[in-house]
C-alpha cells in the first residue's frame, strides 16, 4: 500500500532516526461472511497447537488455514487466559440476552461464563457460569495475578458507562478451583471508566497495577486499588491503549487514542493518537501528554517490534460507524523518529477497512509477526495483514 514512511512530528520534534526500511504486509480476509458483529478480537492458541489463532463474537479461527468454527452456546468473546493454569488457554465470554429478540446490539450482556475447550474443532468445550458484570455489556477485560502468591483475577468494564450511569469496573477474584462459582465480585474502584482495561506494574512495587483510561490504579495489596490520574482532560475519552516503554527509560508508558465520534451529525474528526509518559513518582499529578499523529476515532491500538530491530512499533487503526463498506478508514504502523518520541515515522499498511477493538498483534509461525483487525460496522471482515 504504502511506498514510503511519513514523517509526522506533531511533538515538535526533532527528527534524528533515518527512514526505515520498507514495510510489506499483504492483506487477506480470515473472514469475509461473519453472520455477526464482534465486540472484541481474541488472540490465543485456542486448539492447542502452538498457533495463535483467533476468535470473534461466537466463532474462532484456526490459524493458518483460517477455517471458521462455531462455539457453541455463547454471544461474545472478550478474553483468553489459562484460568486453571494447566498451560492451556481458555475463553472468557458472554452469553445472549434471552429475552432480547429485536437486534443484536439489545441482546449484548454481562453475564459472564469461562469456557474450556475440550475438542473445538468439533464445538466440545466445558463451560462453567462466572457472574453476572454490573452494566449492560462488557466493553474492557483483563486477567491477571494481583496478589504477590499470584492469585489471580478477571476485571470487567462496561458499556454503559460511556452513558453516564455509576456502572463501575469489577473484579471477579478468581478462586483456586476456578469451577467453583459464582466468583466473588466487587467494585474495583469508583471511577468513569467502561473501555479496555490493562494491567502492568506502573510504580515499580512488583505488584500488577491497572490502567484504566484517564486512571490507573495503584494495586494496595491488600484487594485494593487506589485511583490516580494519567488524563487531565476529563472530555479526552480513551477507548483502546497499549503499554510500552517509549522512551526507554525503564518505566511503563501507555500509548491511547481518544474516541471522538459526533453521532448527532455522523462525522468523524480527527483526533490525537497520543503516549503518556510515566512521571515515576509524581503520581497525583496527570501524565505528560505528547501527540503522536492525529487520526479519525483510533479505536484499534496495540505494539510489537514488527522488524525485529529492537524497538517496538505502534499500530493503530481508524473507526467510522457511518460508512460501511465504503473505504478511507486508515492502519498505520509507526515507528520513533526520535529517541524521546516526540517525532515519528507512519508507515499506511491498508486504507480500506474500519477497525474496532482491532490492530491485534498475532504470531502466525515462530519469528512471524503479523496485523489482525475487525470492524463494527463492517462486521462481515475479519481480517489479517501477513508480512512480505
Amino acid at each position: 500500500m504504502s511506498t514510503n514512511w511519513e514523517l509526522v512530528a506533531y511533538d515538535h520534534g526533532v527528527p534524528t532516526v533515518d527512514m526505515p526500511a520498507p514495510l510489506n504486509f499483504k492483506h487477506r480476509f480470515v473472514d469475509d461472511a461473519k453472520p455477526m458483529t464482534g465486540t472484541d478480537l481474541v488472540v490465543a492458541d485456542i486448539d492447542g497447537d502452538g498457533l495463535d489463532d483467533l476468535a470473534c463474537a461466537a466463532w474462532w479461527y484456526k490459524n493458518p488455514t483460517w477455517e471458521r468454527y462455531a462455539i457453541p452456546g455463547i454471544y461474545q468473546v472478550i478474553n483468553a487466559f489459562d484460568i486453571d493454569g494447566d498451560g492451556r488457554q481458555e475463553l472468557i465470554a458472554t452469553k445472549k440476552r434471552a429475552s432480547e429478540k429485536s437486534h443484536w446490539y439489545f441482546a449484548l450482556s454481562s453475564e459472564l461464563w469461562w469456557l474450556k475447550p475440550i475438542d473445538p474443532i468439533q464445538g466440545r468445550w466445558e463451560e462453567h457460569f462466572i457472574d453476572a458484570g454490573i452494566g449492560d455489556w462488557l466493553h474492557g477485560s483483563l486477567v491477571a495475578p494481583f496478589w504477590s502468591d499470584g492469585k489471580l483475577a478477571l476485571i470487567v468494564s462496561h458499556h454503559s458507562v460511556n452513558a453516564g450511569k455509576l456502572d463501575y469496573p469489577a473484579l471477579f477474584e478468581i478462586p483456586s478451583n476456578p469451577r467453583e462459582t459464582p466468583w466473588q465480585k466487587r467494585t474495583l474502584a469508583e471511577i468513569m471508566h467502561g473501555e479496555e482495561l490493562l494491567a502492568c506494574d506502573v510504580n515499580g512495587d512488583r505488584l500488577n497495577d491497572v490502567v484504566a483510561g484517564a486512571y490507573w490504579l495503584e494495586n494496595l495489596g491488600d484487594g485494593n486499588f487506589c485511583p490516580h490520574p494519567i488524563i487531565a482532560d476529563k472530555e479526552f475519552l480513551s477507548a483502546r491503549s497499549v503499554i510500552v516503554d517509549v522512551n526507554r527509560d525503564g518505566a511503563p508508558d501507555v500509548v491511547m487514542g481518544q474516541e471522538l465520534v459526533y453521532w448527532k451529525a455522523k462525522t468523524v474528526p480527527l483526533a490525537p493518537l497520543v503516549w503518556m509518559q510515566n512521571p515515576r513518582g509524581e503520581w497525583d499529578t496527570p501524565w505528560r501528554m505528547r501527540v503522536i499523529d492525529y487520526l479519525a476515532c483510533a479505536h484499534s491500538v496495540d505494539a510489537a517490534d514488527l522488524d525485529d530491530d529492537g524497538e517496538m512499533e505502534i499500530v493503530a487503526g481508524e473507526h467510522n460507524p457511518f460508512a460501511p463498506y465504503t473505504g478511507g478508514c486508515r492502519l498505520f504502523v509507526y515507528k520513533k523518529a526520535n529517541p524521546h518520541g516526540t517525532a515519528w515515522w507512519r508507515w499506511l499498511v491498508d486504507d480500506r477497512f474500519e477497525h474496532h477493538d482491532g490492530t491485534k498483534i498475532i504470531q502466525l509461525a515462530r519469528g512471524k509477526l503479523g496485523i489482525a483487525s475487525h470492524g463494527w460496522s463492517e462486521s462481515k471482515y475479519v481480517h489479517l495483514w501477513e508480512p512480505q
